[in-house]
C-alpha cells in the first residue's frame, strides 16, 4: 500500500509497520 509509504519510512509494504 503506498498509503502508507509516508509512515513506513518510505516503502510500499504495510507489513512494516
Amino acid at each position: 500500500m503506498k498509503v502508507l509509504s509516508f509512515c513506513s519510512g518510505g516503502e510500499e509494504d504495510e507489513s512494516t509497520l
